[in-house]
């Protein structure tokens, strides 16, 4: 069927079957519908979808928006003028398409989307075009830039089961651009933001015969999961040729990225980041601010912006206004300032998955909205600040801590638990004008069979513990008469009171609370202190409590980031991982046992440290209200001695006992009042800060040295030094040594490194048999003659 237009804009609608369809003059809007459609939009700006068929679609003159959304062998030209061309062909990957995209003259966009199979030829034309490359799973994609200045756009979901061919790329400073940018932020594990090409060697140019091949190594160096594959085919070019320029900032060579300062002015206005550290300052007006890649500082100024931080560690301030401010990826810190702000932070695990990242987020005054769905590993800490704020919060891997602020603020939680740790809200107000966990139909849609009645009643879905000065708000997703499900706790109410809460803080549902004690079916023993040098090692064991027939699957590990003792060190506790069945004729304590824990002993004092270990059994409850629980152990130093060698012995901050025995040792004990006794052999002793003991027994001593003798230190023997003039000063030898009865001597220095030559008698004091003579420096109060010197 033949359709024509007028010299106004029309709305031209296609039939079933072939058809011809001319737009004339005008703004029209043309659709083919099915068939194969022949359309001319002809002058001025024209919107044309093709439909279903093998199309050929002609914007003509101006500037026309080509939509091909529906299977077919598809010719698009978009004539002159400004074009904007959209192809996405999906569900078809039954017959062959040829789909060609001619862009005309003038500055054009084109989008391509397809999962059909068959070829995808693109011409841009003249001027300055942007295509973007996205979903294209089985299409052999064939790109021709044509002159101007051009850019390909890898986007952040791009999936290329084949690499595209640019025929005619220009390379050099002044050449095309390829922008792999958000590719990357979304698509690269072990990514930190800096030069792909560099020292994570995420890309690489190479050289094919005649053409340049950029690939993608989707885990860079240090990951062994994936290796290059080829993401870009140029074709006829010389890989040494490109520049920054031509990989959107990314020198080929390495070098590190290259940000810019990027300033706005009190107009409205777009402004655009580099992939490098970007500082960019929006000023007034209502400002659109995309930092992409690099760890950018962005300050949106006065008025109400939006702002997009990108991948990187990025510091985002929206400043006075109500601000629209969203992240995608890094360690990032996101104020809203004043106004009533929206926040978002959305991090995908796609991307850098194995770096934690650490994200603070301050809603500042006003009556903010703040979103966190953060699916990478890492920490967040949230404040929403005065006003009446919402947050919403995922169920992400991190550790988050929220603090609401003054107002009666909202929070959104998921219905399915975090995946590791459970978020915590710090100062939850309980009570009529208290905060709210909004239980919403959103909420409910996580209760299975939910009737709509209290799901803290009969039904139960929810239930409040209280554990210690915390309440836990937990979820069953399968309520009361569900046997699958079982409670997980969604947040932790940190110093709330159970019994203080009110329907008002849940939506309207009067809660219920239970104590932790009473619902723990499982307990864990362990020792609460170890020694080193005493105890070699240590056994913990899980008990179920009063069970018959239980099934459980246990782990166990050491927690790095709450433990200062050292594994492999200091202990050696290896990951436990295990299923249990229990039957037992009558119901009875069951104990499982989680194996023997050793204790290294080493030369190093150390302060008493802290062994963390984590135990998880499903389906239980520990006194923490939870399946899992952190036993806390700590472990002592035995103060270890020297031995017949030349020893080192280090102290820690705390006080320390460090003896040398025999050989030529050397004994720091850095702060803390600590005591050190060289022994036989020629030695060091450096005592370190807040005021030590040096203690010298017997004979024959070797000839030692005090480093850092100070006016809070004391020396102490067995053996009194002689006093020649009874006037309590013990003036040293000429050669300024002090000399021992019976053998060996001792230089002193002061810790501002002068030599003494003189010491006064403070005083003895008897331990058993022995005596001991106190020593200091003359003009000190250290000297105390009392046997807790010997600590």
């Amino acid at each position: 069927m033949r359709i024509d237009g007028t010299s106004a804009g029309d709305n031209l609608q296609g039939t079933d079957g072939d058809d011809v369809i001319n737009g004339f003059s005008g703004f029209d809007q043309i659709n083919g519908r099915g068939g194969n459609d022949v359309i001319d939009g002809g002058a001025d700006s024209d919107s044309i979808e093709g439909g279903a068929g093998d199309d050929v679609l002609d914007g003509g003159d101006g500037n026309d928006f080509i939509t091909d959304f529906a299977s077919g062998s598809d010719t698009l030209r978009g004539g002159t003028g400004a074009d904007s061309i959209s192809v996405g062909h999906y569900g078809s990957i039954g017959a062959l398409e040829t789909l060609v995209v001619e862009a005309g003259t003038g500055d054009d966009r084109v989008e391509l989307n397809s999962s059909a199979r068959g070829t995808m030829t693109v011409d841009l034309g003249d001027g300055a075009d942007k295509i973007s490359l996205g979903f294209i799973s089985n299409a052999a994609v064939t790109i021709s830039t044509g002159a101007g200045r051009d850019t390909v756009t890898l986007q952040q979901s791009a999936f290329l089961n084949s690499a595209p061919v640019l025929t005619d790329f220009q390379v050099g400073d002044l050449g095309d651009v390829f922008d792999i940018g958000d590719y990357l932020a979304r698509n690269a594990s072990n990514f930190d933001g800096s030069n792909p090409f560099g020292a994570s060697g995420h890309l690489r140019l190479r050289q094919s015969d005649a053409d340049a091949l950029l690939e993608f190594d989707r885990d860079g160096i240090v990951g062994t999961g994936s290796s290059f594959t080829t993401l870009i085919r140029f074709s006829n070019a010389d890989a040494r040729a490109f520049t920054a320029a031509n990989i959107g900032g990314y020198a080929p060579s390495g070098d590190p990225v290259q940000g810019a300062v990027i300033s706005g002015t009190e107009n409205s206005e777009s402004l655009t980041g580099t992939v490098g550290a970007d500082t960019i300052t929006g000023l007034g007006g209502f400002d659109q601010i995309d930092g992409r890649s690099g760890n950018d500082i962005i300050d949106g100024g006065a008025g109400s912006d939006n702002i997009q931080g990108g991948f990187g560690d990025d510091v985002v301030d929206g400043g006075d206004g109500d601000d629209f401010i969203s992240d995608n990826g890094g360690s990032d810190t996101l104020r809203g300032g004043t106004g009533n702000d929206i926040i978002t932070v959305s991090h995908s695990p796609s991307g850098p998955t194995t770096v934690a990242e650490t994200i603070r987020v301050d809603g500042g005054s006003g009556d903010d909205r703040v979103g966190y769905y953060v699916f990478t590993t890492g920490t967040g800490t949230i404040d929403l600040g005065e006003g009446a704020d919402r947050l919403m919060l995922g169920n992400g891997p991190g550790a988050v801590r929220a603090t609401l602020g003054a107002g009666r603020d909202q929070v959104e939680l998921s219905s399915f638990a975090a995946q590791n740790a459970v978020p915590v809200i710090t100062d939850f107000t309980s009570g009529v004008a208290g905060d709210n966990i909004e239980i919403t139909s959103n909420f409910a849609f996580g209760f299975q069979g939910w009737d709509g009645s209290n799901p803290f009643g009969a039904s139960g879905y929810l239930r409040l513990v209280q554990a210690g000065p915390d309440t836990l708000f937990q979820i069953d997703r399968d309520g009361a008469f569900g046997r699958n499900a079982g409670f997980q706790t969604l947040a932790r109410l940190e110093n709330v009171s159970a019994a203080s809460l009110t329907a008002d803080n849940f939506s309207g549902y009067a809660p219920t609370f239970i104590a932790a004690a009473d619902l723990a079916t499982a307990f864990v023993t362990a020792p609460t202190l170890v020694t080193e040098g005493v105890d070699s090692s240590f056994t913990l064991g899980l008990t179920l409590k009063n069970v018959t027939n239980v099934g459980t699957a246990v782990t166990m590990s050491f927690l790095n980031d709450r433990s200062t003792a050292a594994n492999g060190a200091d202990v050696n506790v290896g990951s436990f991982s295990g299923t249990f069945s229990v039957t037992q004729s009558a119901a009875g304590d069951y104990l499982i046992n989680l194996g023997r824990i050793a204790v290294l002993d080493d030369a190093a004092v150390e302060s008493e440290e802290t062994i963390a270990i984590r135990i998880t059994a499903s389906g239980q409850t520990f006194e923490t209200g939870t399946d899992s629980i952190v036993v806390e152990i700590k472990l002592r130093s035995d103060d270890p001695s020297g031995t017949a060698d030349a020893d080192t012995l280090i102290g820690t901050p705390g006080g320390d006992v460090l003896r040398g025995l025999a050989g030529a040792d050397s004994l720091s004990g850095l702060a803390g009042r600590d005591l050190l006794e060289g022994g036989l052999g020629n030695d060091l002793l450096l005592g370190g800060t807040d005021g030590d003991v040096f203690l010298f027994t017997g004979s024959g001593l070797g000839n030692d040295r005090i480093g850092d003798f100070g006016l809070d230190d004391v020396l102490v023997t067995t053996r009194k030094i002689i006093d020649k003039d009874g006037d309590g000063v013990i003036l040293f030898g000429s050669d300024r040594d002090l000399d021992f009865t019976g053998g060996g001597q001792v230089v002193i220095t002061t810790d501002a490194r002068a030599r003494l030559t003189s010491l006064e008698y403070d005083g003895a004091f008897a331990v058993g048999d022995l005596t001991y003579f106190v020593y200091s420096r003359i003009g000190s109060v250290a000297g105390v003659s009392d046997a807790d010197l010997l600590l």
